[in-house]
């Protein structure tokens, strides 16, 4: 990584990421390797807010590497006066929709073009883009592959970013964890003796 931030499993990262959501509503970063359960845990931390806090919470996943610049910022228009606005793109939250709590997981940041990413700056830092404000009972994560895991994400991480979140988080696969999840949900037990048997060092 080009920065230094806490290494932490799968677990921690979900408790520590919960609790930063009870006391701020700065954007949250996590990093890990490809398949690792990065958008797993972040439906997991939806799960658990709902049952702790009594109320609906939802969960827009958005693939950054799927978007261009103008699905950030919105189609342009023009009006009578033939003055500029722009249409907000649908994916954004609306608590008429999507209701008054809810995470939006900007999946595959850093595979995003430097122009989507440059549009998500405002969102990120701001709450808003353009016209639009994010509800203030929504939090916003965002979820990466890290430079050195092979998976297209190329280049210097910008401090343009790296200074608009509240954390970074650096995931690591913890066997016992997985050990625990396969357990809790029927693996074959060829594949729990295989992960019990290589996957620790």
């Amino acid at each position: 990584m080009a920065f230094n931030i806490a290494t932490v499993s799968l677990n921690q990262a979900a408790t520590i990421t919960e609790r930063l959501i009870g006391v701020t509503n700065k954007p949250i970063f996590l990093w890990g390797a490809p398949g690792i359960g990065k958008s797993a845990i972040v439906r997991q931390i939806v799960a658990r807010l709902r049952e702790a806090m009594g109320n609906i919470w939802g969960l827009i996943d958005v693939r950054g590497s799927q978007l261009a610049a103008v699905d950030t910022r919105g189609v342009p228009t023009v009006n009578k006066r033939r003055e500029t606005s722009f249409a907000i793109p649908a994916w954004l939250p609306r608590v008429e929709r999507d209701g008054g709590f809810g995470i939006l997981l900007l999946d595959e940041f850093m595979l995003a073009t430097p122009s989507v990413q440059a549009a998500f700056y405002q969102l990120l830092h701001e709450r808003q883009l353009g016209d639009y404000k994010l509800p203030d009972g929504w939090v916003v994560i965002a979820a990466s592959n890290r430079p050195e895991d092979g998976a297209g994400v190329h280049g210097r991480i910008d401090t343009a970013v790296t200074g608009r979140f509240a954390t970074h988080l650096n995931i690591t696969p913890d066997v016992d964890e997985v050990l625990e999840y396969a357990n809790a949900n029927n693996w074959d037990a060829k594949l729990y003796a295989f992960l019990d048997y290589r996957g620790r060092p």
